[in-house]
């Protein structure tokens, strides 16, 4: 049986111009809520269907401060085995539909790379995609990351 929905927050850190997403309302609270924080609530980033059974993959990279999501059970373990990331697994974040087999109707949530920076950023929003697209053109579109 499929369970509620689950709303996705973005959180914008000004001090790095980084992205932090998380369904976790208090986490969001305690990153969003202290007085030394520099991390803004976007809101709703996207908004997943209770029926999504496809665990998305959560890192941190503490050198560098940022996170890294993933679909991929393949791209998670190629990041835990390699004894030189400087990643760290923190564990599912929620639920997705994996791309190859997203309902119909399902949103597209598209990952990009900045080889300059080594940043990676994830939209749903076709505007935004576009406007980054068109704005920033060292950023790879990595294409079709996961649905929501």
């Amino acid at each position: 049986a499929a369970g509620p929905s689950q709303s996705v927050y973005r959180l914008y850190q000004q001090s790095t111009g980084r992205h932090f997403y998380s369904s976790n309302q208090q986490e969001i609270d305690i990153i969003s809520g202290l007085p030394e924080s520099d991390f803004l609530n976007e809101g709703i980033a996207y908004v997943v269907a209770g029926n999504a059974s496809q665990d998305l993959h959560r890192f941190y990279k503490p050198s560098a401060a940022m996170h890294f999501y993933t679909a991929s059970s393949s791209e998670r373990d190629a990041l835990i085995a390699t004894s030189d990331s400087s990643y760290l697994y923190e564990g599912v974040a929620y639920q997705v539909f994996d791309s190859q087999v997203a309902p119909i109707g399902s949103t597209p949530v598209y990952r990009f790379y900045d080889p300059l920076q080594g940043t990676h950023f994830y939209t749903a929003s076709n505007q935004e995609m576009l406007i980054l697209e068109s704005t920033h053109p060292n950023w790879i579109q990595e294409g079709i990351a996961w649905h929501v």
